[in-house]
């Protein structure tokens, strides 16, 4: 969708998964990203949490000072975490998770280009 759109210049996609917390869409067909298969059922609270902490870190350090603009599309599992982590270091732009969404995904990422131009 993006690349169709002329968006994939625009936009870093980056990939939020169990166990490595977040990685570039770049990456997600290498080592290690594409060698594990871990169920989120099985994260544990103590998992969980650690999870929460690596991304806090990662969005701290990195996504809070290299993007102005946070647009998160992600499962509900995955945007309470994301929420955590991003509490009190990013103010993310939430799109529901569903294939019906993407007209409004495309419309906000199409809109925060058009402000970026500005």
């Amino acid at each position: 969708m993006l690349k169709k759109h002329d968006l994939d210049e625009f936009v870093q996609q980056f990939i939020i998964s169990e166990p490595l917390a977040i990685c570039p869409r770049e990456l997600e067909t290498t080592f290690p990203a594409a060698n594990y298969d871990f169920p989120p059922e099985r994260l544990g609270r103590k998992g969980r949490e650690e999870f929460v902490n690596r991304l806090r870190m990662f969005l701290k350090k990195h996504a809070s000072k290299a993007y102005e603009h946070h647009v998160v599309f992600v499962p509900n599992h995955h945007k309470e975490i994301f929420g955590e982590a991003s509490e009190k270091v990013l103010e993310p732009i939430y799109v529901p998770y569903n294939l019906y969404q993407l007209p409004k995904l495309l419309k906000v990422v199409e809109e925060l280009k058009n402000r970026c131009r500005r």
